[in-house]
């Protein structure tokens, strides 16, 4: 058999299976590195700014972003250590409850450090967290959505990295 028989075959049986190219090769979440535009709207009850995907809103009943059926969870903690805080949300915090890990990845977020995740949810939705902080400070970033839902995977990717932190 031909190499472009084979390469044809292998990529038959991925898109078979339910996989395709992007989720067997997922790229890790690169360092975020921002600077406050207008654009940017604050988290109430943070230091926190960001730019709302498109549709969504800041949410009257907690901190961070919501449209119709989509929440974005966004918060921040003083006085609480950045190790401390992402002892549950980290690869190994995830592993040790069983939770099955999609991607994972350490970056910076404008100079902090911050794990990324995202975790598949009783195998229908997605969860992506995104924690940074230092000795002083953690701030997480949560949001849940249909694990199909390629646009909002894309909305809320770009969205992180329009994180930006009022020192």
């Amino acid at each position: 058999m031909s190499r472009i028989t084979l390469i044809f075959i292998g990529m038959s049986l991925l898109l078979a299976c339910g996989h395709s190219p992007s989720q067997t090769e997922k790229k890790e979440m690169q360092d975020i590195k921002t600077v406050k535009t207008n654009a940017h709207v604050n988290i109430s009850g943070t230091r926190i700014y960001i730019i709302p995907p498109a549709g969504f809103t800041i949410s009257k009943s907690f901190a961070g972003l919501q449209n119709k059926s989509i929440l974005i969870q966004i918060q921040e903690f003083t006085g609480i250590v950045h190790k401390e805080s992402t002892a549950a949300f980290s690869k190994k915090g995830y592993e040790a409850r069983g939770i099955k890990i999609a991607a994972y990845s350490t970056l910076k977020v404008n100079g902090y450090l911050a794990e990324y995740t995202e975790v598949i949810e009783d195998g229908k939705n997605k969860q992506v967290s995104l924690i940074f902080g230092n000795d002083d400070f953690s701030a997480m970033i949560v949001a849940s959505y249909p694990q199909e839902d390629v646009q909002m995977e894309q909305a809320v990717q770009e969205t992180l990295q329009t994180l930006y932190l009022i020192n």
